[in-house]
C-alpha cells in the first residue's frame, strides 16, 4: 500500500512516510495530552532523550518512487532537482546508517551509533535464562526497565531504556523484516520493543500508554505497561 501522509492519502510509498509520521505523531501526542516524559524533566524534548539532533541519520532508504497507485516498484533514478517528484527521502542522503562494534569485557560487544553518539545493547535479554532468546523472554514495561538499569554489559553499568525516538534511530526503513542492520543488531523472534516515552490520552493521569517500536513493520504502538515485549538497552547521549 502506499502512503504520503498520516492519514493514509496514496501519495508516496509506505516506507518513506513511516518515520515522518511516527514523529508528527509522537509530537501532537505530547503536545496534545501535555505528557511529561522523565527526559522532559531534565530539559531535553520528549520522546528524544539527549541525543544530539545535529546528527540524526538517515532512513536507510535509498530508493525513489512516482505517483502510481499500489506501485511498490522504485523509478530508474531518482529525479533530479526541479523535476517532478524531486525531493523524496532518497534525494537527501546525509548521515547515513553507520555503526562500530566495541569490543567490551568478558568478549561482550556493544554497538555504537557513530551518528547519534549512542551505545546499543546489541541483543535482547533471555529473561528465562534458558540460553534460548524466544517469545517467553518478554516482560512488562518496569521490567524492561529494571532490566537495564540494572544490567552491566561489556563493562558499562549505566544501561537505561531508550526514549522513543532514541530506537527509532537504528531502525532502517531499507530492510524487511527485521528492520534493522543484523550485522550488528540481533533480536532473535522478538519484534516489539519498548521505549521509555509515554502519554497521557485523557490528561488525567488513568491511562498512561508507553510506546513501542515495531521492527518487523516499522511502526510504533502504545500499550499500558503491563503489555509484554522486549528491550533493547542504550547508554550516553549527545555526541561530543
Amino acid at each position: 500500500m502506499n502512503t504520503g501522509d498520516c492519514k493514509g492519502n496514496k501519495v508516496v510509498p509506505e516506507k518513506v512516510s513511516l518515520r515522518i509520521c511516527a514523529i508528527l505523531l509522537l509530537v501532537i501526542s505530547v503536545t496534545t495530552f501535555a505528557a511529561v516524559t522523565p527526559a522532559a524533566t531534565s530539559g531535553s524534548v520528549p520522546g528524544f532523550g539527549s541525543m544530539d539532533f545535529r546528527h540524526l541519520p538517515d532512513t536507510g532508504l535509498t530508493k525513489c518512487y512516482d505517483d502510481t497507485p499500489n506501485n511498490e516498484i522504485p523509478l530508474d533514478t531518482c529525479p533530479s532537482e526541479g523535476e517532478p517528484f524531486y525531493g523524496q527521502d532518497a534525494n537527501y542522503v546525509r548521515y547515513r546508517l553507520s555503526y562500530t562494534i566495541i569490543e567490551g569485557v568478558n568478549g561482550e560487544q556493544a554497538v555504537l551509533d557513530n551518528n547519534t553518539g549512542l551505545m546499543w545493547r546489541p541483543r535482547p535479554f533471555d529473561y528465562n535464562s534458558d540460553g534460548i532468546l524466544d517469545y517467553r523472554d518478554r516482560y512488562s514495561l518496569d521490567v524492561a526497565k529494571e532490566l537495564c538499569s540494572n544490567s552491566t554489559w561489556a563493562g558499562y553499568d549505566d544501561w537505561r531504556l531508550p526514549e522513543f525516538y532514541e530506537l527509532l534511530t537504528i531502525m532502517d526503513y531499507s530492510r524487511s523484516d527485521p528492520m534493522i542492520d543484523t550485522d550488528y543488531f540481533h533480536l532473535g523472534p522478538m519484534r516489539y520493543f519498548w521505549t521509555n516515552t509515554w502519554i497521557d490520552p485523557f490528561g488525567d493521569g488513568t491511562a498512561i500508554l508507553y510506546g513501542a517500536l515495531i521492527f518487523s513493520s516499522g511502526y510504533n504502538t502504545w500499550f499500558d505497561k503491563s503489555a509484554d515485549y522486549s528491550a533493547l538497552c542504550v547508554r550516553g547521549g549527545a555526541r561530543n
